[in-house]
C-alpha cells in the first residue's frame, strides 16, 4: 500500500510540471502587465492553480491504490488524460476567444450543423490531433515508467509541503491585493481556468475596520479591453444643447405602468416615445446599470471592472462639454459603479446621506436635483442620472400604502406563492411613491421650462418577480418579470409613440451618441442600435454573474459563461417553463454562433 500511494504522488508530480507547462501558454496568451509585481503574482498564480488540479486528481486517485496495479496505473492514466486534453481543448478556446470553455460551447457544439458552420481548416485540425496524440503518448510514459522515476519519498514530501505553503501565500497574497483595490494584480483572474481568488473584503471591513472602497490609484498600463474598437469621431452636433436626464428605478418591470400604480409615470408615457417591448441587460442592478451605460452584454462587467474602465457615453460627452450630477439612494461603490461607469466623472457623484431613513433618501434625491438644477448657470448641456431604491428594499411613507399590506415584517424564509401578496403589495406601494417623486422632477422642469430642451428618460435596472414564473426577487431567472423593464423617453418635439420593436438597455448609449452626433459605425463601442432606427431584431441578450439569457418572444435560452457550470443550458418557453422539444432546442442554440464571437469582440487578440 506505502509504495501504491508511493507512486501515485509521483505520477502526479510529474503531471505537475506538465499541467504547468500548459498553464504558461495561458500566460503567453493573455495580455501581460508591466507591473513587476503584477508578473510576480500572474506567475505564481499558474503555479497555484496547477498544483489545485494535482492536488485534486490525487484526492480522485487515492481510492484507486486498494486495487491491483494495472487497474490503479489505468485510472490515473485516463484520470489524468482527461483532465490534459481539457486544458488543451479549454487552450485552445482561450486563444481564439479569450475565456474558456463553458455552456456555451458546449451548446454550440452539440447543435446539429455545427460543423457544417464552422471550419477549423485542415492544419488547425491537425495540429490538434497531433498535440492530443502527444499528450497521450507522454502520459502512457509517465505512467509505465514511473516506478523507475527515482523521486525519493522526503524530496516528494517537501515539493508537495512547498507547493501548499505557495498555494496558501498566493490565495492570502491575492486576498490583500483584493482589498486594497490593486487592479493590477485582480484583473487577472481570468487568464487560467477554474482559477479560484480568495476575497476576504467583508472581514476587512467589519473586523479590520479597512476602507476597501479606498483606490490606490494605480494607473493600468495594460488592458485585455480591445474598447472601443476605433477613436470616436464627433462629427454634426445638431443636438448636443439638449439635456439629458436619466430616472432608473430599481426593480420598476414592465407591468407596472398604469393609472393605478404609476398614475405620474404612466402620464408621461402618453407624451413620450414608449418601448413597451424593452429588457434590462441583467436581471440585477449591476448588470443592468452596466448594459444602460456601456451599451454591451453584462458579460463584460468582471473585465471592466478589473481594468477599472469606463463608458465612452462619458468620455463624448465631457468633449461636448456637457456638465454631470449623478444622485443615488444607495452607496455606488456596491455595485462597484464607481470604479467602473462613473470612474471618470467622480466628483459629480452624490450617495451618502446623514440618514438611514430610506425613503427619506428618495426624497433627498429629488431635493438634490432640484438644487443643483436651481443653481446652475453654464450654458452648456447637463447629463444627470437619478436612481430611486425604494422598491427593491420595499419601503415608503406610510401615507403611500395604497395596496393593503399586514403591516408585519415579512420572513423571507418562509415566503411562498400562498403567502406572497403582502410583499407584493409593499413593493407596489414603493413603486407608488417613487412614481410620485418622479412625477415631482417633471412638473419641476416643466415649471422651469426645462422639457423644451431636456430628454427624459424613465426605466428599471431590472424586474421583480413574486412567483409569476415561478422565482421570488430577481437573479435567478431570465424570465419577462426579471428582465422587462419599462423604457420612456421624453423627447421634446417628438410625437408620442407607443413601440413594439424589441430593445434593450444597450440600445441607449448608440441612441445618444448618435443624437450628439458621433459618426462610427455602432460596433465600435457597442452592440446595440438607435432606438429611433431600430431594426427589426429576434432577441436580446441579459445576463448576471456568471450566466446569460437569450431572449426572444417566445423562449429564453439559459446558459453558464462559467467553467464549472459548463453543462448548464436550459431553454424555457414564454411562461417560463421548461423546453424538451430538441429540434426547438437546437434552433434556438444556433444563436450561439455569433453569440461567441461578440463574447470576445472587445478583447484584444
Amino acid at each position: 500500500m506505502k509504495e501504491r500511494l508511493k507512486e501515485l504522488f509521483k505520477i502526479q508530480l510529474v503531471n505537475f510540471f506538465l499541467i504547468l507547462c500548459l498553464h504558461m501558454l495561458f500566460y503567453l496568451f493573455s495580455t501581460k502587465s508591466n507591473v513587476l509585481y503584477s508578473k510576480i503574482f500572474v506567475i505564481l498564480s499558474a503555479l497555484s492553480n496547477a498544483f489545485m488540479f494535482i492536488f485534486v486528481l490525487t484526492i480522485i486517485n487515492l481510492p484507486f491504490i486498494i486495487l491491483t496495479k494495472k487497474l490503479q496505473k489505468l485510472f490515473i492514466f485516463l484520470s489524468s488524460i482527461i483532465l490534459l486534453v481539457f486544458l488543451l481543448v479549454d487552450l485552445g478556446i482561450y486563444r481564439i476567444y479569450g475565456f474558456h470553455f463553458n455552456a456555451m460551447v458546449i451548446g454550440m457544439v452539440t447543435t446539429p450543423g455545427f460543423w457544417d458552420s464552422v471550419q477549423l481548416g485542415m492544419s488547425t485540425t491537425l495540429t490538434s490531433i497531433f498535440l492530443i496524440l502527444l499528450l497521450f503518448i507522454f502520459e502512457i510514459l509517465i505512467v509505465k515508467f514511473s516506478p523507475k522515476i527515482n523521486f525519493k519519498p522526503k524530496y516528494i514530501l517537501l515539493v508537495y509541503l512547498s507547493l501548499i505553503l505557495l498555494t496558501a501565500f498566493e490565495k492570502v497574497g491575492y486576498a490583500i491585493f483584493d482589498i486594497y483595490n490593486i487592479q493590477n494584480v485582480t484583473r487577472y483572474t481570468k487568464i487560467y481556468p477554474l482559477y479560484q481568488p480568495l476575497t476576504v473584503r467583508g472581514f476587512a471591513k467589519k473586523v479590520l475596520k479597512i476602507d476597501i472602497n479606498k483606490e490606490k490609484g494605480l494607473k493600468i498600463t495594460k488592458t485585455n479591453l480591445d474598447y472601443p474598437k476605433s477613436k470616436i469621431i464627433i462629427k454634426n452636433t445638431a443636438e448636443k444643447s439638449k439635456n439629458i436626464l436619466v430616472v432608473v428605478i430599481d426593480s420598476l418591470r414592465f407591468d407596472m405602468i398604469n393609472d393605478e400604480v404609476t398614475p405620474n409615470i404612466y402620464k408621461i408615457s402618453k407624451i413620450s416615445q414608449n418601448f413597451q417591448n424593452h429588457y434590462s441587460g441583467g436581471n440585477s442592478t449591476r448588470f443592468g446599470i452596466f448594459s444602460l451605460f456601456y451599451g454591451l452584454y453584462g458579460y463584460y462587467w468582471h473585465d471592466f471592472l478589473n481594468n477599472r474602465q469606463g463608458p465612452v457615453i462619458f468620455n463624448v460627452l465631457k468633449d461636448l462639454g456637457y456638465n454631470f450630477k449623478i444622485l443615488s439612494a444607495t452607496l455606488l461603490t456596491f455595485p462597484e459603479f464607481r470604479k467602473t461607469v462613473f470612474i471618470d466623472i467622480p466628483e459629480s457623484v452624490e450617495d451618502t446621506f446623514d440618514t438611514n431613513d430610506k425613503p427619506l433618501r428618495e426624497k433627498i434625491l429629488v431635493d438634490r436635483f432640484k438644487k443643483f438644477r436651481d443653481n446652475y448657470t453654464s450654458d452648456k448641456p447637463y447629463f444627470s442620472f437619478i436612481f430611486f431604491d425604494a422598491p427593491h428594499a420595499r419601503e415608503y411613507p406610510k401615507e403611500f400604502e395604497k395596496f393593503h399590506t399586514n403591516g408585519k415584517e415579512a420572513n423571507y424564509l418562509i415566503i411562498g406563492k400562498k403567502n406572497i401578496t403582502a410583499v407584493k403589495n409593499a413593493y407596489l406601494n414603493s413603486v407608488y411613491y417613487d412614481d410620485y417623486l418622479v412625477g415631482d422632477i417633471f412638473n419641476y422642469l416643466k415649471e422651469k421650462g426645462d422639457l423644451e430642451n431636456t430628454i427624459v428618460v424613465i426605466t428599471g435596472d431590472h424586474g421583480e418577480e413574486f412567483y409569476e414564473e415561478g422565482h421570488f426577487g430577481h437573479n435567478n431567472s431570465f424570465g419577462k418579470y426579471q428582465t422587462k423593464v419599462p423604457f420612456i423617453v421624453y423627447f421634446p418635439k417628438k410625437e408620442p409613440k407607443n413601440i413594439n420593436t424589441m430593445t434593450s438597455h444597450y440600445d441607449f448609449v448608440p441612441t445618444v451618441l448618435d443624437l450628439v452626433g458621433v459618426s462610427n459605425p455602432h460596433k465600435d463601442y457597442s452592440f446595440g442600435a438607435n432606438m429611433f432606427d431600430m431594426p427589426l431584431r429576434e432577441y436580446v441578450i441579459s445576463c448576471n454573474w456568471s450566466n446569460c439569457g437569450i431572449i426572444d418572444n417566445e423562449s429564453v435560452l439559459y446558459f453558464s459563461y462559467e467553467t464549472h457550470k459548463s453543462l448548464n443550458m436550459t431553454l424555457y418557453d414564454q411562461n417560463y417553463n421548461e423546453v424538451t422539444d430538441r429540434d426547438f432546442i437546437n434552433k434556438k442554440k444556433q444563436r450561439l454562433y455569433s453569440l461567441i464571437k461578440e463574447f470576445s469582440y472587445f478583447y484584444k487578440h
